[in-house]
């Protein structure tokens, strides 16, 4: 293989790894500040490429390095030129950026809903001391459940 098909395969891996990433990052995110934070701004950053009129630079750097390595480049967005022929065969571009935004608001959502601490909204039940059955004072189960 030449060198620069060499160099698009790792970008297209990076690619990949970067779309897994933004859809389930959160699992790994949401207990860890910093990666919660970085992990937001990758949902808001690929909310904002999917419904950009410009292309990802990510694809820009695919499809340069295949045209250097000789082979065909193709010209529609990443996820349309590999999702959609694997997995959607016939589904419009329109739907398909539509269900991409959509994952990752469900994301982005989540994220802000299902953490320890910062972004939790809902109602939580206090952690209250209680006496055990020793009659020694117990913290850290949760009373009134």
């Amino acid at each position: 293989m030449h060198p620069w098909g060499v160099l698009a395969t790792v970008i297209l891996a990076v690619h990949l790894t970067w779309i897994v990433w933004v859809i389930f990052g959160w699992l790994v995110a949401r207990n860890r500040p910093v990666l919660r934070w970085l992990h937001f701004a990758s949902l808001i950053y690929g909310i904002f490429i999917e419904t950009a009129p410009w292309p990802c630079p990510l694809t820009l750097l695919e499809q340069w390095l295949e045209s250097k390595g000789g082979a065909a480049v193709y010209r529609e967005p990443f996820l349309i030129h590999y999702l959609e022929a694997l997995v959607y065969p016939d589904v419009p571009e329109r739907v398909l950026v539509s269900v991409a935004v959509a994952v990752c608001r469900l994301c982005a959502w989540s994220t802000c809903t299902f953490t320890q601490r910062g972004f939790y909204s809902g109602r939580t039940v206090p952690l209250a001391p209680r006496e055990g059955r020793s009659g020694a004072i117990v913290v850290g189960e949760r009373s009134g459940i």
